[in-house]
């Protein structure tokens, strides 16, 4: 066999090899080890994508974002962070347009309960990237917190809902009410006049953090 492609991803690795003129081997080394045969058209190519988050059967509504270190807002203030956040990936065979999804591979596969077993979310953790390495396959936010409440406030992690991914959007806004209770916006723009204190924001396209942050 000859080795036609293999990516390192951290402690995961993905190999393809060319086992004829039609047939490869794709094999997966990471949590568990794994090979998958694949017989290729005349025209057709494999290659390796990074994709949105994959949910499990376990269900699996939310990216459960830690961050690194916690930030300390001040009282009316705002900061701006950008978060590089490890993406799952997928092995695609690719004809001209046409695109047929092999296999997905969810890469750091753990989860996370925000809040109370009746009333929380179960979510996909991820951990945000300090460091990445040059083809790390990586979703970059930019997000915008904003303390409304009268005392500083700290932000250790972000609950964001699949949608965000889903329409592939990279910028929210999080608007702390108070010590357990804040809304992130990941659509509507939130409007702020800091010298009056005053925040105006839309209702739509938001999930409320109700269990601390």
């Amino acid at each position: 066999m000859h080795l036609e492609l293999s990516i390192e991803l951290g402690d995961e690795q993905l190999i393809v090899e060319k086992v004829d003129n039609k047939l490869r081997r794709i094999t997966y080394k990471g949590r568990i080890t794994f090979s998958k045969y694949v017989l290729l058209d005349s025209n057709e190519q494999i290659r390796v994508l990074p994709t949105m988050f994959i949910s499990s059967d376990v269900g699996a509504d939310c990216i459960y974002i830690d961050l690194a270190k916690s930030i300390i807002i001040s009282p009316g203030k705002k900061v701006e962070l950008s978060l590089h956040i490890p993406m799952d990936i997928k092995v695609v065979l690719v004809d001209g347009d046409k695109e047929t999804e092999i296999i997905s591979i969810p890469r750091e596969l753990k989860y996370a309960l925000y809040g109370l077993p009746d009333i929380g979310h179960i979510c996909r953790y991820k951990k945000v990237l300090e460091e990445t390495k040059k083809d790390e396959p990586i979703y970059n936010i930019k997000v915008t917190a904003y303390n409304r409440f009268e005392e500083p406030m700290p932000l250790t992690k972000i609950i964001i809902p699949h949608e965000f991914f889903k329409e592939k959007l990279t910028h929210i806004q999080i608007v702390i009410e108070n010590r357990n209770y804040a809304y992130v916006f990941y659509k509507e723009e939130v409007s702020d006049v800091f010298g009056s204190g005053w925040f105006a924001f839309r209702n739509k396209n938001k999930f409320i953090m109700s269990h601390g942050f």
